[in-house]
């Protein structure tokens, strides 16, 4: 991601562990990888996995020697563990937060009025038999 302003730039790249791709190379095509619509499974794409699974060592060795000639400090790539697509999203965005420079920014002193007390709406009452998102955190 690019921040202009400041020149700010990182990179990110996905891990899935070995576990993971064995697992998927012998699960198959699936409808997450986006090869599967209606049914139809083309019969290239359970070849390609597995000569992608046969090659793991070779794709490995090549991103490793990219990270080895790319990574710099200016220029950092951050590594994401996958296994677990959800937790690497959330992972990933509370890091990328977390570089991104924060500052207390002065206000002022806002003095609010008193609310009245006849005739109170109930805000609880309107919301009543609604469907809410759960809370997850």
């Amino acid at each position: 991601m690019r921040h202009v302003g400041d020149g700010l730039a990182r990179r990110f790249s996905a891990r899935a562990g070995r576990q993971s791709e064995t697992r998927k190379a012998q699960q198959g095509p699936s409808q997450e990888s986006g090869f599967v619509h209606a049914g139809v499974v083309p019969p290239v794409c359970g070849l390609r996995r597995a000569q992608s699974w046969r090659r793991w060592d070779d794709y490995t060795q090549a991103r490793d020697e990219m990270l080895r000639a790319t990574d710099t400090d200016h220029n950092p790539w951050y590594i994401i563990r996958s296994d677990d697509k959800k937790t690497a999203r959330l992972n990933c965005i509370s890091h990328l937060l977390s570089l991104l420079p924060v500052e207390d920014v002065p206000r002022d002193q806002v003095k609010l009025p008193k609310r009245p007390t006849k005739n109170k709406y109930d805000p609880d009452a309107g919301l009543s038999g609604r469907r809410f998102v759960p809370d997850a955190y």
